[in-house]
């Protein structure tokens, strides 16, 4: 995903870094939401790139706290890999798979393809499950 802030949509560089500074500072939901919000209120409505932005940073904190190693990209699918002794529980995750959702011993497989623009859904779905 193509993730950042624009230079078109933040012109000045000292704002734009200190954003991306308050954006590794942000621990929840409601925090992440309103940081979204004084985006829109301070400069529009945001790009493409800046929404994938919030969605990256939503994911990552997600993907923490389910003991998710890596999130990778793999031949139109992406792969959810917890650590070393962390496994996936498929009873869990039951309510989420199907196609394009396959559940693994230590990783989730979610195939863009099958799920369409389901896909972002999922994953948070998927994360937010497993986070617990």
């Amino acid at each position: 995903l193509a993730a950042f802030l624009p230079e078109t949509y933040v012109p000045d560089l000292d704002v734009r870094l200190y954003l991306y500074h308050r954006l590794t500072a942000i621990r929840d939901d409601d925090a992440l939401h309103e940081f979204g919000r004084e985006l829109r209120d301070r400069f529009g409505e945001p790009p493409k790139e800046v929404k994938n932005l919030l969605f990256a940073v939503r994911v990552k904190r997600l993907a923490r706290a389910a003991g998710i190693e890596a999130i990778v990209s793999d031949g139109g699918a992406l792969l959810l890999r917890r650590f070393s002794g962390w496994h996936f529980d498929k009873e869990q995750l039951a309510e989420v798979t199907g196609p394009g959702v396959r559940v693994a011993l230590n990783q989730v497989r979610l195939d863009y393809v099958k799920l369409g623009r389901r896909w972002r859904k999922v994953l948070e779905e998927v994360l937010t499950i497993v986070a617990g």
